[in-house]
């Protein structure tokens, strides 16, 4: 079954700490590969999830809401920024890659 067959919002609660989004149906789909549409603002209009990792190693709160991040929260990671989906706040968090410009500037110089 194809995504498309779906008329659902992707919400921060319906993902695993694998990357998975689980719908109301309870059907598992990989978010690596989704192209989301940035905020308001961002230099991008849309970024690809290429992977996913655990957003603890990251970041111990959301900075929207001030939650602490658990251990099963995954992080989305696209290539200028990573995503925090949190749940307490029901928030899509973007946050920058601070070793994106240095990753650029070396591969590309």
């Amino acid at each position: 079954m194809s995504k498309e067959c779906y008329n659902e919002t992707v919400k921060p609660c319906g993902i695993q700490i694998d990357g998975t989004w689980v719908t109301q149906r309870g059907d598992n789909f990989s978010l690596v590969g989704v192209i989301f549409d940035t905020p308001d603002g961002t230099e991008w209009a849309k970024e690809e999830v290429r992977f996913i990792s655990r957003a603890i190693d990251y970041t111990e709160s959301c900075p929207s809401c001030g939650e602490w991040v658990g251990r099963q929260t995954p992080m989305l990671e696209a290539v200028r920024h990573r995503i925090l989906p949190c749940c307490a706040c029901s928030s899509f968090v973007w946050l920058i890659r601070p070793d994106f410009e240095d990753d650029f500037v070396g591969e590309h110089a």
